[in-house]
């Protein structure tokens, strides 16, 4: 059956003449066979196309959750970097008041070289006693 030679004829409406086509048979289960694969190729492509629609959406959700990360991680880093810088700032101030007040002795060593950096920073005054009566 699949070597036999098939012949098929068109007849047409309004003329008289037709046309004749002779096919064999394995072409005719080639095409069978080639519709039969194109819809199993469309089939397994459509599956393929909505599971990667999903995956895509997935990864737009990732991708925004990400970037909502950084920018609050970014945020968090700037106000660590605030409170960092105030909180050198009060110890500085603590320890500047304790030596000033004497309530540290401890910490006095430690900041001598500090203390003693600024004090340079500042002008020296004279003083000129003319009245020595004290």
């Amino acid at each position: 059956m699949l070597f036999k030679k098939y012949h098929i004829v068109v007849f047409k409406d309004k003329q008289g003449s037709c046309k004749k086509f002779q096919l064999r048979g394995w072409l005719i289960a080639a095409l069978f066979f080639l519709m039969v694969g194109m819809g199993t190729g469309n089939v397994i492509l459509w599956k393929k196309y909505a599971n990667h629609s999903r995956v895509e959406k997935g990864l737009n959700i990732a991708e925004k959750t990400v970037q909502d990360q950084k920018t609050q991680l970014l945020s968090l880093s700037q106000k660590i970097s605030s409170l960092q810088k105030n909180l050198d700032r009060i110890r500085d101030f603590d320890s500047k008041l304790r030596v000033m007040i004497n309530l540290d002795q401890d910490a006095v060593k430690p900041l001598h070289r500090k203390v003693v950096r600024q004090m340079r920073t500042f002008p020296k005054a004279t003083c000129h006693f003319t009245d020595r009566s004290f």
